[in-house]
């Protein structure tokens, strides 16, 4: 009614539905539970995206505080059959890109979210402990003991030294068996389709030449059950559907151009390849 607004949207779905009918738009297997406001406050820059934080993750505690009551007690529920079944709701997984998980897990972006390891780290062939909600939440409490969480500039020096983002109240730290290492999981859109158009598929854009590798796309036979692209640079909209159809076709489409060479690798023991002109 007033216009100009931007909210937030939290969907909710329960684990044990097949994924075919999840996706499904007609199955409804998804309720939008509650619009989280994304408020601006009149304050400086820099205090903007944790006030944010914030307040979301304490509209999430409110909408949240029953399924919260029944993971640590259980309820009755019906199931499909309309029989009456003892059921706990654990928070099984959390689907979210990579700044809202940050967000979700209360670090800052120099850090793994789900291991112990940091920035420098990343891509090291070690597999680090997890980043268990129990090491956050101690960490939080210790900082909340020395500083008041609202004399925000103090407190935030103080949480990004230990790579803390600034809230001090997850929402699932009194949600029984609910650990972000655990829960927090990369969705294929970003981890899968957005990788792959935004590394091998530049990759290939290098190796053919860009205006060869879209040749090739349009002189491709139309076939049944395969995407037929007029030309793939000049694309108005690449949704995660259109990287999706291109990764089915990127081999046989740069096949005969080039040869991949295979060597292992000394300290790792993988097969590293390489791709070369003939």
């Amino acid at each position: 009614m007033t216009g100009d607004m931007e909210m937030h949207p939290l969907f909710l779905t329960i684990a044990n539905i097949n994924s075919d009918v999840r996706m499904k738009t007609t199955s409804h297997a998804w309720a939008c539970v509650a619009y989280t406001p994304t408020p601006e406050f009149l304050v400086h820059p820099d205090f903007q995206s944790v006030l944010e934080a914030r307040v979301w993750h304490r509209c999430v505690d409110i909408v949240c505080a029953g399924l919260k009551i029944a993971a640590r007690t259980g309820t009755f529920m019906s199931d499909p059959n309309n029989l009456t079944r003892y059921c706990f709701t654990p928070l099984a997984a959390y689907i979210a890109d990579l700044p809202e998980q940050l967000m979700i897990a209360c670090v800052t972006k120099s850090v793994s979210l789900i291991t112990l390891a940091e920035q420098s780290q990343f891509g090291d062939a070690v597999l680090y402990l997890p980043r268990h909600g129990e090491l956050t939440l101690q960490k939080l409490a210790q900082l909340c003991d020395k500083l008041d969480p609202w004399k925000l500039q103090a407190f935030l020096e103080e949480a990004k030294k230990q790579y803390l983002s600034g809230v001090q109240l997850p929402f699932w730290r009194n949600w029984q068996f609910s650990d972000p290492s655990m829960f927090l999981l990369g969705e294929l859109l970003h981890s899968g389709h957005k990788l792959f158009n935004d590394h091998p598929f530049k990759w290939c854009k290098e190796l053919l030449g860009a205006d060869e590798l879209d040749a090739h796309y349009r002189v491709q036979h139309k076939r049944v059950s395969t995407r037929h692209f007029d030309g793939v640079l000049r694309a108005k909209q690449m949704t995660g559907r259109e990287h999706r159809d291109i990764q089915r076709t990127i081999v046989a489409t740069i096949a005969g151009f080039c040869h991949i060479h295979t060597f292992p690798s000394r300290n790792s023991g993988l097969t590293l390849a390489c791709l070369t002109s003939p």
